[in-house]
């Protein structure tokens, strides 16, 4: 059950944009919402006066906090919320990482860029912290429209390694704004539409997990990895896209999968990364 949210801000456009469909989420789930910004020691310009660093850290600390009063104003539905505001001093990674841990997230938000293809999601803070965490991330491009979740698509390639548990999260959103889930794969050949005994077992292990909640399993023609999974969330009117980790990464193979099509191609809808739960 997702019952409090981590949403890691810079303050930005992007943020910002992101932040409204969070709200969203949150007050639809009726879960707890932390809001998180992680700020670097200011380096003195003058080293002569001792208290330069300390006063410059505080100007900080103080500035972050009118930040926080700007987004009560900018989003009024905040104040009948339950919200945590957290101020972290250090590395973006390492303090939510922390946070993650000392306040039990269930999920977390991020808002990027909204960039052309996965490549240059890739090399981002986004993807860096989705390797580094044991829970469902969202990233929110901006632009990306996520005002009402109708349609979700989980991308799979049937691995009988796929870590099923973070599923249920895809449940809970689908049972809570009424979704259809499409369970989804790639390929280039019709005579694979139908599954071997190990993947029809996956499959098997997939339907029970979303029991009761509307879902399909489909597939996308193409000898392209992203491009099939864009072309039939189209298709299909999907909002939002999940990929289930595996020991090999099936998310790493959507990422390097045709890097020419993946930079011609804009991934303007939010992805979620189902990331192995933690052991025990």
């Amino acid at each position: 059950m997702i019952k409090t949210i981590l949403f890691p801000t810079d303050f930005s456009n992007r943020a910002n944009f992101a932040l409204k469909d969070t709200i969203g989420i949150a007050k639809q789930l009726g879960a707890k919402l932390i809001l998180l910004h992680v700020y670097s020691r200011p380096v003195p310009v003058n080293s002569k006066f001792i208290d330069t660093g300390k006063s410059l850290l505080h100007k900080r600390e103080r500035h972050v906090e009118v930040e926080f009063s700007m987004l009560k104003q900018i989003f009024p539905e905040l104040k009948s919320m339950e919200v945590k505001y957290v101020k972290s001093l250090g590395m973006l990674l390492d303090q939510t990482v922390a946070m993650i841990k000392k306040h039990k997230v269930d999920l977390v938000i991020m808002g990027t860029k909204g960039a052309r293809g996965l490549e240059v999601f890739w090399n981002s803070n986004a993807y860096r912290l989705s390797q580094q965490i044991t829970v469902p991330m969202l990233t929110i491009p901006y632009a990306a429209k996520l005002s009402e979740i109708k349609n979700i698509g989980i991308a799979t390639n049937y691995d009988e390694n796929s870590h099923l548990q973070p599923l249920g999260v895809v449940k809970q959103l689908a049972d809570t704004y009424n979704a259809k889930v499409y369970i989804v794969r790639v390929h280039n050949d019709k005579k694979k539409q139908t599954l071997t005994s190990k993947e029809q077992g996956v499959a098997d292990k997939m339907s029970k997990v979303l029991t009761s909640t509307k879902h399909v399993f489909d597939y996308s023609l193409n000898k392209d990895l992203e491009s099939g999974i864009l072309e039939f969330a189209e298709e299909k009117n999907v909002q939002m896209i999940c990929v289930v980790q595996t020991k090999r990464n099936f998310f790493e193979d959507l990422l390097h999968d045709s890097v020419t099509k993946q930079l011609a191609l804009g991934l303007n809808m939010p992805l979620l990364i189902l990331n192995k739960p933690p052991k025990g």
